[in-house]
């Protein structure tokens, strides 16, 4: 699109950017990212632009942002007496030296009857005494003369500082004057392309929308966003699931807990994995209905000649809501089939950490996901086929 209407600037480049990053670093659909910007526009997202420099353009930084670039020619301005090196950094209240140590640079003194702030002799006397070092300023200066790389460095000062004298045999130049005429921009105005009228927009759903978890039998949908029932309540559940990211990642844990040892366990089961992903999006477009299912998958392993394996944590003491689970871990397979579409099959595992057991079985296929999704959409159908 930025190359059809011939967009191509620091601000383009960015969206690309941001959007390429998020379809690399989850299994997000092009649906997805779509939506992905659609909220960015009407929460208002900002993200930080770096201008993209081009053979026409002029830079202008600090020296120290200027470490590790290079450029053609460089010009460094303001190289003037008192500026470059700072003769006057010393300025505070109070100031550190290696040899005077911490000293006052202020004192109040008497003058017949009346006070006033004024600077400590003392403190000025030490300071002459010993040699001033300008060696971290040496070092920047260094710096800015050596980014130049095809051209030579310029540098000028109304008032040339210590640090020119020894550069190009301390012979300097007058800059002569010269008028610069201002230039008016006018940015030409791109008529609107005529894109038609717009299809339905597609719904999306979280994959524990579509999960039967009610104690009570009462339907389908967890309004929390929970997908399991975990002994010893939700907040239990959730921390357990946050201690398994930070095992996978190698991180210290808080506490111990009794299914930390599962854990273990199935994280020692994929180490000879080619590849695992923990706690990665994922989301699977259904035909019919038109909605996206989105959800997170616990572990992922991928085996590249061979198998994707899908692992899902519960904490629940009983397998009552397993067929909702093996809903739940067939979206996940049928998302990662179709990123990792080379791999002949996928594997679903639902690892119950307090029975210290695991379920394996072949995802369900998409028509019962389907079927599923459209009971969820339509309650009718749902009541009639009960």
């Amino acid at each position: 699109l930025f190359s059809y209407y011939g967009l191509d600037n620091d601000i383009t480049q960015t969206i690309i950017s941001v959007v390429s990053s998020t379809h690399r670093g989850s299994l997000m659909t092009l649906s997805d990212i779509i939506g992905m910007m659609e909220e960015d526009i009407e929460n208002r997202t900002t993200y930080s632009v770096e201008g993209s420099i081009d053979r026409d353009a002029v830079t202008i930084m600090t020296m120290h942002k200027s470490k590790g670039l290079e450029f053609p020619a460089v010009i460094i301005p303001f190289i003037d007496r008192g500026k470059m090196p700072n003769i006057s950094r010393d300025t505070g209240t109070f100031v550190y030296n290696d040899m005077l140590g911490v000293r006052c640079t202020r004192t109040i003194a008497d003058f017949d009857g009346y006070t006033k702030m004024v600077n400590d002799w003392r403190t000025v006397v030490a300071k002459a005494a010993i040699d001033t070092d300008y060696d971290e300023e040496r070092r920047l200066m260094f710096v800015a003369l050596s980014r130049a790389k095809q051209y030579e460095c310029i540098i000028s000062g109304p008032k040339p500082s210590m640090f020119m004298e020894g550069l190009s045999d301390g012979e300097t130049h007058q800059v002569r004057d010269c008028s610069i005429e201002s230039i008016k921009v006018t940015d030409d105005v791109i008529e609107a392309p005529n894109v038609g009228g717009y299809r339905p927009r597609r719904r999306k759903l979280g994959v524990h929308d579509i999960m039967n978890l009610s104690s009570e039998d009462e339907g389908y949908g967890i309004s929390e966003g929970v997908d399991e029932v975990a002994e010893g309540g939700m907040a239990h559940g959730t921390k357990i699931h946050e201690d398994a990211r930070r095992m996978y990642l190698g991180m210290p844990l808080q506490s111990e807990e009794r299914e930390h040892a599962a854990i273990r366990e199935v994280l020692d089961s994929i180490s000879d994995a080619d590849a695992t992903y923990a706690e990665i999006e994922c989301s699977l477009p259904l035909d019919d209905p038109e909605v996206t299912l989105r959800g997170v998958i616990d572990l992922m392993a991928v085996y590249f000649h061979d198998r994707v394996e899908i692992h899902d944590y519960k904490t629940d003491s009983s397998d009552r809501f397993e067929p909702e689970y093996r809903i739940q871990l067939s979206v996940y397979a049928h998302a990662a089939m179709r990123h990792f579409h080379n791999i002949p099959r996928s594997v679903c595992i639902i690892d119950y950490l307090n029975q210290g057991r695991r379920v394996v079985f072949e995802p369900l296929p998409m028509e019962d996901i389907g079927k599923r999704a459209r009971m969820v959409l339509n309650p009718a159908e749902a009541e009639s086929n009960r």
